[in-house]
């Protein structure tokens, strides 16, 4: 009786150890992933080449052509890395509204448009979105990520993470043309 006690403990745990793993590969799969940058390859809160080069598919009802540059902010709602850079989001804005930068401002969100717009709102940053896109679909693996694309769609540049300050003045000046 004991040993059977035993052997079913045991098949328990393992029951829950697979159901578990299911959970997070199926949520890392479906969702972006929120990091501060310190994934393998890449620079904790920083510049990376992990997209340098790479071709990113069109997004719904936005042009590359249509701009020299685009400054990509890859976010989601709930991402505590997002909420604290949305100062810096709204800086890019309003750089971009007086002209100060050569790209163009554009937030990329897997979320919906309604709790989308409420998180870009809410740290004053009304930046142009695109809403309900999976980020997997343009290569980034979490939020925050910032991409500096060209015209025809390649990533020039990209920066990971939560960013200091020197690495926000970069991604003004590379910005800035």
């Amino acid at each position: 009786m004991n040993t059977a006690k035993k052997v079913l403990d045991i098949a328990v745990s393992v029951a829950i150890l697979v159901v578990c793993a299911m959970i997070c590969w199926s949520y890392a799969t479906h969702k972006s992933i929120s990091f501060d940058g310190a994934t393998a390859g890449q620079v904790t809160g920083g510049e990376s080449n992990r997209l340098r080069g790479v071709s990113l598919p069109s997004l719904t009802g936005y042009q590359w052509s249509g701009h020299r540059e685009t400054l990509l902010l890859a976010v989601r709602s709930g991402c505590h890395y997002c909420q604290d850079s949305r100062t810096f989001y709204a800086r890019l804005k309003q750089m971009e509204s007086s002209g100060e930068l050569n790209a163009h401002l554009l937030a990329v969100l897997p979320d919906d448009k309604d709790s989308g717009t409420a998180f870009l709102r809410s740290g004053n940053a009304e930046i142009e979105a695109v809403f309900d896109q999976p980020l997997n679909n343009i290569q980034v693996l979490g939020t925050p990520t910032i991409l500096l694309v060209d015209s025809h769609g390649t990533v020039v540049r990209e920066w990971v993470g939560r960013l200091s300050r020197d690495a926000e003045e970069a991604v003004i000046k590379a910005a800035r043309g």
